[in-house]
């Protein structure tokens, strides 16, 4: 231990030597480039001055030769050395920002530049004016002294980059000499220290170790555990090779240890996640990098030889040796395949449940009758009233007190006595007002069973299914008001028309959219001691007198070589001195018997280990000793190796998942590990000795007694050894299930038994909760008044509820199996059925169905449907799962309004009709007016009024003739109208051009009537005054939508009006009525007077009002 001190310090230092020499070196190189780049600072410095004072000297000889002869060739060149020169001297700047003598250098040529560009341009304004000669000359002198002063200052600070450059050149060369004399010097020196390290290593390798010992009942007793313990066991070496694999390790990964040893273990461990996008760290690569214990749970798999995955909980686990180096990694894996089946099917039943409660359109809830209170609801609640299942929660018995009606809950708790006396199969209806979120009364309709009863049988939760049929009931009292509101519509006037129409509203239905024994084969221990003769010697005065052949042949000699040899020739160098300290304490101690063991060396020099045994003897009047040797050299190698192995064992026991226990043949513990601590709560020391029957329930301890008494007599095995399952007793008093699993194995005189113990506790609870899980399911199923159901591919039901059965007159056990064809005698129902089935199975995509009709077996009548179905995976076949919802009194509903729908429309045509028919009336009146009326102004009047009646009437009879009774096309009516007044003016359409431009849009009769009878009015005004006798004009009419404005341009080619005519604010009637007009749609009006006629802009709201229900 000394010399491998002597050596790590050794390394040690010279690492510290090497690492000085480069620190130094690197801090030595810095401060070489740090001088390299100060140069190279110089030389960019010089290079950028020297460009700056030949453009400078470009920018004064085109100065010069534009005062000389004043052409603007030069002027442009001028500017441009002028930029060059900004740009080189910005440039300088930069590059010289670092140094501040520098800097101030470079801001004083910044100024003198400024200044002789000054100058210059003072000599120009000169020139232009002509000034005197004198005055000139004297910018010239001033400018010259500048440039030379700007010279001057160049030629400074190149002369003071020139000396820095020299002067660091130099400092660079003996940076560079100093920093490679230091790395040649440590070099050197480390190598020496490396040269003496490795001497010192060398002969410390030839120093041999202590050896060690070990049970061969410790070996005996781990083989039998490993054999016994019912989890996958894989050893590697540290390099990751296999070592060793127990059976049941070969059996969950298909290789053998013939074929695995000697594997690197990724090949033969193939351990992954079961989804395939996650990577995982293999453990045994985990365990290389971290040297601790690693454990995967539930979800990994192993891909054994064949590919097969199957599920695996594994630990991995680092095996150190005393000098805490690595020797390997065991690996403990165990097939939960069955477990995590259970567990998936507890999943799947929970998604199928999810599913189901998340597809229907109805509240699915499970409440108490001791609160009430809701114990349970689905998502479908939040959209119905707002409130989450958690809030309902938490709301308690408060839930109904503070949402229902007080009449309705009433209502309720009188019918208590209703679930009193029900059965289990029988459904309770009610129909209830519930308050939602927003404060707005919502109606319920519920379908109620006795989910759970008390030991008395009196109803202790009801499960059930709450449908929302607000819409239905609004219907109904809409329905009322339409019939109301219709005849109050016959007797009023047209004004009423408005209102008529935005309570003539109904919005539309809202649609419903699921890881054998161990067979040890750690490298078995090679023989221990391959059994053979003994070497023989006897020597007098430290030389052979006698050898026998195995000592010959042990040490390599041929016979009679060894006769009169000295014997240190056969013993090693390292242990001669410790040779002869031993004969000197025999010698003190007249031992007659002496025994130790030392390095023998044989003829060919190398050495083997060897024990010598020896006495004192008189041979031939001699004192002679006498002695045997054997070669323990592979014993020793396998003592080693058997160390190892126990300390692998002692990890795989301690780290085991499982419980191990071992028991004597008086049915006495003798040990456990950990996991079975954990198992039964006790310590080791309360079970260690006692019998293993203190962990059993007293109905199980004689029948143990007895088979086990039977066994240790007859051999004859009572129960069964592999996978029995038993009742355990923990310490606390209650009983868990266990699964074990014993073998045994001889140690001396005596058999021992060795256990292999597994909680399976949760794998019982996972039972118990899928059973109650199927059960939950079956009721909700059975409670839905929806019809619920299942298919495969061939069409068969896999799961119906009692509802489908009932519709088809059965029961769910005789329709389970059968097809839609063996009770539904419709053909198209059922092919119909049969090909949404299997769209949604070979899509993979859910589809909804509004509407669909099934004819109900029972009554023999159709009954209409909404359906959604979708695809529904279990144990890798597609299955289709719908729910269908009975919408037939929502269908009739409908049915009714759309009869009251078209009575109202041939009312409101029958209203356009008249109120068309009342205004042409008012119309042909006026015509027959005008005939007696003579005064210009006063048949002016009346022919405008007969137009804007003309204008509304048209609207009426658009209105009338269209299929849509509350909206126009703008476009068609505008042409329509403004042909109507050419015709009424007289205007040949060859005269007057009318182009309208409008976007193919449609308004309410609220827009419609004002934008026509602006029309109207600007259309009539142009008409009458815009265009002169024979004079032809045109008349453009722009209508479009700019977001939620209308933008309306208007504008003729005629005369316009005079300049200070007011047409905003005009005393007309048309200009009145147009302002009035605006104002009512919430809009702007700009009017642009030119002798090329009038230009109207119109920015409009349109009046929105709720569009009326139009049934297509």
């Amino acid at each position: 231990m000394e010399e491998k001190k002597y050596i790590n310090s050794i390394f040690v230092f010279a690492l510290v030597v090497l690492i000085a020499v480069n620190i130094i070196s690197y801090f030595q190189t810095k401060s070489h480039f740090d001088e390299e780049k100060s140069a190279l600072h110089a030389i960019t410095v010089i290079k950028v001055s020297e460009s700056l004072l030949s453009q400078l000297i470009k920018t004064e000889t085109s100065r010069n030769a534009y005062l000389i002869t004043a052409n603007d060739i030069f002027m442009v060149e001028y500017n441009t050395a002028v930029r060059h020169t900004d740009s080189i001297l910005s440039e300088l700047k930069k590059i010289t920002s670092i140094d501040e003598k520098e800097n101030k250098m470079v801001d004083t040529l910044v100024i003198l530049i400024g200044s002789r560009r000054n100058i210059f341009e003072e000599s120009i304004e000169l020139q232009e004016r002509k000034k005197d000669t004198k005055t000139q000359i004297d910018f010239t002198n001033r400018g010259k002294a500048t440039q030379d002063r700007i010279a001057g200052i160049i030629t400074r600070l190149q002369t003071t980059e020139n000396e820095n450059f020299i002067r660091q050149k130099k400092e660079a060369a003996e940076s560079a000499g100093v920093t490679l004399s230091y790395q040649v010097a440590g070099s050197v020196f480390s190598f020496i220290l490396l040269i003496i390290g490795i001497m010192v290593h060398n002969k410390f390798l030839k120093s041999r170790k202590k050896y060690e010992t070990a049970l061969e009942d410790s070996r005996n007793w781990f083989s039998t555990t490993l054999i016994s313990i019912g989890e996958g066991v894989i050893v590697t070496n540290h390099i990751g090779d296999i070592t060793f694999m127990n059976p049941v390790a070969e059996e969950l990964t298909g290789w053998t240890i013939r074929d695995a040893k000697g594997v690197f273990y990724e090949h033969v461990f193939n351990i992954k996640y079961e989804n395939p996008d996650k990577k995982l760290e293999h453990p045994i690569q985990t365990v290389f990098k971290q040297g601790k214990i690693v454990s995967y749970t539930n979800n990994t798999i192993i891909l054994n030889k064949e590919g097969k995955a199957i599920n695996i909980d594994c630990s991995a686990s680092p095996i150190i040796a005393r000098n805490n180096s690595l020797l390997g990694v065991v690996v403990i894996f165990k097939d939960i395949s069955e477990r995590r089946k259970y567990e998936m099917e507890l999943i799947r039943n929970k998604m199928f449940i999810q599913k189901i409660t998340n597809s229907t359109p109805n509240i699915l809830y499970l409440y108490e009758l001791s609160g009430p209170r809701l114990v349970y609801s689905n998502e479908i609640i939040c959209k119905i009233l707002g409130y989450t299942p958690d809030e309902i929660k938490t709301m308690n018995s408060r839930f109904l007190l503070k949402l229902m009606h007080k009449e309705d809950l009433k209502k309720l708790y009188n019918s208590y006595n209703k679930y009193i006396s029900s059965k289990d199969i029988d459904v309770i209806e009610h129909v209830f007002r519930i308050k939602n979120k927003k404060g707005e009364w919502r109606w319920l309709k519920s379908f109620d069973v006795v989910f759970t009863r008390d030991n008395d049988g009196v109803p202790k939760q009801i499960l059930g299914t709450a449908q929302d049929i607000t819409d239905k009931k609004e219907l109904e009292e809409q329905i009322k008001k339409y019939s109301e509101h219709l005849e109050e519509l016959v007797e009023k006037r047209t004004s009423q028309l408005r209102l008529s129409n935005e309570k003539l509203q109904q919005q539309i239905f809202e649609r419903i959219k699921a890881e054998k024994s161990m067979n040890q084969e750690q490298e078995k221990f090679r023989s221990l001691v391959e059994y053979s003769l003994v070497g023989i010697y006897i020597h007098h005065n430290d030389k052979f007198i006698y050898v026998n052949p195995k000592f010959e042949e042990m040490f390599g000699y041929k016979e009679c070589e060894l006769e009169g040899v000295n014997i240190y020739e056969v013993i090693s160098n390292a242990d001669k001195k410790m040779y002869v300290q031993n004969l000197e304490r025999e010698d003190r101690h007249e031992e007659q018997v002496f025994e130790y063991p030392y390095s023998g060396k044989r003829k060919d020099g190398s050495v083997i280990d060897v024990e010598v045994r020896g006495t004192k003897i008189q041979y031939n009047d001699m004192d002679c000793v006498i002695g045997t040797v054997m070669d323990v050299t592979e014993t020793r190698k396998a003592l080693t190796e058997l160390k190892e192995s126990e300390e692998k064992f002692r990890i795989i026991a301690e780290t085991a998942s499982d419980g191990i226990i071992t028991i004597d043949e008086e049915n006495k513990i003798i040990f456990i590990n950990k996991a079975t601590e954990k198992i039964f709560g006790y310590e080791a020391c309360e079970l260690i000795g006692n019998d293993v029957t203190l962990i059993m329930p007293d109905v199980n301890k004689q029948n143990h007694k007895t088979s086990f008494e039977k066994f240790i007599r007859t051999g004859e095995k009572g129960i069964a050894w592999n996978g029995m399952t038993i009742k355990g007793l923990h310490k606390s008093g209650k009983e868990i299930p266990v699964e074990i699993s014993f073998g045994q194995y001889a140690a001396a005189e005596n058999r021992i038994f060795t256990g292999i113990i597994r909680d399976i506790s949760e794998r019982k609870k996972a039972e118990d909760e899928i059973k109650n899980q199927r059960k939950y399911l079956r009721s909700i199923i059975d409670a839905n008044p929806n019809l619920i159901f299942a298919k495969d591919k061939e069409g068969r039901f896999t799961l119906v509820n009692k509802a489908v059965a009932n519709m088809y007159g059965t029961d769910v056990k005789s329709l389970v199996g059968k097809k839609d064809s063996d009770f539904n005698s419709n053909k198209a129902e059922v092919e119909w059925f049969e090909k949404d089935d299997r769209e949604v199975i070979e899509t993979g995509k859910p589809k909804f169905i509004p509407e669909e009709q099934v004819t109900n077996t029972v009554i023999n009548t159709p009954v209409w449907y909404q359906t959604i179905k979708v695809p529904l995976t279990i144990d890798d076949n597609i299955q289709v799962l719908g729910i269908s919802t009975d919408i037939t009194e929502r269908k009739l509903a409908e049915e009714k309004i759309k009869k009251s729908l078209k009575e109202k429309e041939l009312l409101l045509q029958e209203i356009h009709h008249r109120v068309k028919n009342n205004l042409q009336i008012i119309v042909s009146l006026l015509k027959m007016q005008s005939r007696y009326i003579h005064d210009k102004r006063d048949l002016e009047i009346l022919n405008k009024s007969r137009a804007r009646v003309e204008t509304m009437s048209l609207i009426h009879e658009k209105l009338y003739r269209s299929k849509d009774l509350s909206n126009i096309n703008l476009q068609n009516y505008i042409k329509d109208l403004t042909a109507n007044l050419l015709k009424a003016y007289g205007i040949d359409q060859c005269a007057v051009e009318i182009k309208v431009n409008i976007e193919d849009i449609n308004f309410g009769i609220d827009t419609a009537i004002p934008c026509g009878l602006i029309i109207n009015e600007l259309v009539s005004n142009s008409l009458k005054h815009a265009f002169r006798i024979n004079q032809k004009g045109n008349i453009d009419i722009e209508f479009r939508r700019e977001g939620n404005k209308i933008i309306m341009n208007y504008g003729d080619d005629g005369t316009g009006l005079l300049p200070d005519t007011d047409l905003l604010n005009g005393e007309t009637l048309g200009t009145q009525l147009i302002t009035t007009l605006v104002k009512q749609l919430d809009g702007t009006m700009n009017v642009t007077n030119t002798n090329k006629g009038l230009k109207y802009s119109f920015i409009l709201n349109e009046l929105k009002y709720k569009e009326r229900f139009n049934q297509p």
